[in-house]
């Protein structure tokens, strides 16, 4: 999982990059920030979960709807102080559909995704719930 999770942060740092995030370190006071374009989150999301490589949506994917609807949700829950087991589980929020699945390991690398690009202050409050449950 962590080679996955490593390709998918290169993956996720070459678009944010590409969306206009970098710094370009020669800037001096004199010169006009540029606007910086707006990063898209919901396509973001989808391209990295798309790229994750998940066997199980070979045959049977989620619809891109049914995706993007779950890192919201998840922060929501974050941010009212639940866990993740509880998302998982009491939650309701385990990515799944009427006609496909996502194995624990990625369910849990799409929750990393998810919250690195909605809601990345609870980065570490995911991972770190991850480790000690032996999942990261």
């Amino acid at each position: 999982m962590r080679r996955r999770t490593t390709a998918v942060t290169a993956l996720l740092t070459a678009m944010l990059a590409l969306a206009g995030c970098g710094e370009s370190g020669g800037e001096t006071a004199k010169t006009k920030p540029s606007p910086t374009p707006t990063v898209d989150k919901r396509e973001t999301f989808l391209t990295a979960a798309r790229s994750a490589g998940i066997q199980s949506w070979i045959d049977k994917p989620p619809s891109d709807e049914e995706l993007a609807a779950l890192p919201g949700q998840w922060c929501a829950g974050l941010e009212q102080g639940h866990s993740v087991n509880w998302l998982f589980g009491e939650g309701g929020l385990y990515p799944y559909g009427s006609d496909w699945g996502t194995p624990k390991d990625a369910a849990y690398e799409l929750l990393v995704m998810g919250v690195r690009v909605y809601c990345p202050k609870h980065q570490g409050q995911v991972k770190k719930e991850l480790r000690e449950m032996g999942e990261y």
